[in-house]
C-alpha cells in the first residue's frame, strides 16, 4: 500500500514540468529540465515495481495458505471421524471401560486416604483427651490415693481443705485402699477489698482451715 501511495505521489512530483520560484511579490515560472524530474521518475518506477511484486506474492501466497487450511479442516474432520469409529469398535469401548475403572479406582483411594487421615486425626485428639485427663487425675485426689497405693507404698500423706466436697475426697481415698490413721489441722487467713460507689473499699477477710491426713494401707 505505501508503494503504491508513493508511486503515485513520485509520478505527481515527475509530471510537474513547471515550477514557481522567486519571492512572494516577484515570482518567476520556470520550466523544470528532464534531468531534475528523473530521480522521481525512477523513484516511481521502483515503487511500481515493487507494488507489483507485493501483490504478486499475494496472490501467488493466498491460494497456498487457503488450501493449508482446507488441508487442516479435513484433516480435523478425519481425525475425528476416526475417532469416532474407534470409539465405537470393541476396542473403544474396552478402553472406556478400563478409563473408567482407572477413574473409580482413583476415588477409591482418595477416599481411603481421606478416610485414613480423618481416623488418624481422630485418634490424635483421642490420645490427647485421654493424657488430659490422666493427667487431671493424677491431680486429683484419687489418682494420688491410688497411684501410691500401686507403688507399694505404706503410708500415704495428703493436704485437704476443709470444704463441702471433703467427704468426697476422704471417701476417694478409703476406696483406693487406705485406711486413715491421724490428721493436724493449720489456718490460713485471707482478706480482700472491693471499691464502692461512694469511693470507700469493702474488706472481706476469711479463715480457710487445711487438713493433712496420714493414712496406712488397708491390708
Amino acid at each position: 500500500m505505501f508503494s503504491a501511495v508513493g508511486a503515485v505521489i513520485f509520478f505527481v512530483i515527475f509530471w510537474q514540468t513547471t515550477e514557481t520560484v522567486g519571492p512572494a511579490w516577484w515570482n518567476v515560472r520556470r520550466e523544470v529540465p528532464f534531468s531534475e524530474r528523473r530521480p522521481f521518475l525512477l523513484a516511481g518506477i521502483g515503487a511500481t515495481v515493487a507494488c507489483a511484486t507485493l501483490l504478486a506474492v499475494i496472490a501467488e501466497l493466498v491460494p497456498s495458505l487457503r488450501r493449508q487450511c482446507q488441508v487442516a479442516r479435513q484433516r480435523r474432520r478425519d481425525a475425528a471421524e476416526a475417532r469416532r469409529i474407534w470409539e465405537l469398535s470393541p476396542e473403544g469401548r474396552a478402553y472406556r471401560v478400563a478409563q473408567a475403572t482407572a477413574a473409580q479406582q482413583r476415588s477409591a483411594m482418595k477416599a481411603a486416604l481421606r478416610a485414613n487421615r480423618a481416623a488418624t486425626k481422630a485418634a490424635l485428639i483421642r490420645e490427647r483427651a485421654a493424657a488430659k485427663a490422666r493427667r487431671a487425675w493424677e491431680q486429683s485426689t484419687e489418682g494420688q490415693a491410688t497411684m501410691a497405693y500401686e507403688r507399694g507404698d505404706q503410708f500415704f500423706s495428703i493436704e485437704l481443705t476443709v470444704d463441702g466436697d471433703l467427704a468426697d475426697h476422704l471417701n476417694a481415698v478409703v476406696n483406693a485402699g487406705w485406711r486413715q490413721q491421724s490428721f493436724g489441722r493449720r489456718h490460713e487467713r485471707t482478706s480482700s477489698s472491693r471499691p464502692l460507689y461512694d469511693g470507700t473499699h469493702e474488706v472481706r477477710r476469711e479463715t480457710v482451715e487445711y487438713r493433712t491426713y496420714l493414712f496406712r494401707r488397708a491390708e
